[in-house]
């Protein structure tokens, strides 16, 4: 059987079966990844909300003096050494882990942004979509 011969309704119909396909595989050879890393892996960090503030606030001030250039490791590092006093819980924060939290957030922010100018729905930082009720229950 040809891939003329499968009866498509439309162009949207192949595009959405492709992209379920293309997400199957990428879901698969993360899994296989993780699963070959588990041996290897440092513990979570787990962030309090006066860690992220101070890495943020860090960060920042960092930034205003770099003239555009993106954070190196040094940075990183010297932010895990501005946070220690802020821990909880968990082990210390590293260089590493303080780059993965920036990463995550800037993912994270650019996700809500994207979200934001193509729905045109409404999004603020205390209450989210402001979503409630049964409808946050089914979400």
């Amino acid at each position: 059987m040809t891939s003329r011969s499968i009866p498509y309704h439309n162009g949207i119909q192949r595009q959405q079966i492709w992209l379920a396909v293309t997400a199957i595989i990428i879901c698969t050879q993360i899994q296989v990844t993780n699963m070959t890393r588990k041996g290897t892996q440092q513990p979570k960090a787990q962030w309090n909300f006066d860690e992220i503030d101070t890495l943020l606030t860090y960060l920042i001030s960092v930034k205003s003096s770099m003239a555009g250039v993106t954070f190196k490791e040094v940075t990183f590092n010297e932010a895990a050494q501005q946070i220690v006093s802020k821990q909880t819980h968990g082990l210390p924060k590293t260089g590493a882990q303080c780059k993965n939290k920036w990463t995550l957030l800037k993912l994270t922010y650019h996700a809500i942004l994207a979200y934001h100018s193509r729905s045109g729905c409404h999004w603020d930082d205390e209450h989210g979509a402001n979503i409630n009720g049964l409808a946050a229950e089914t979400v």
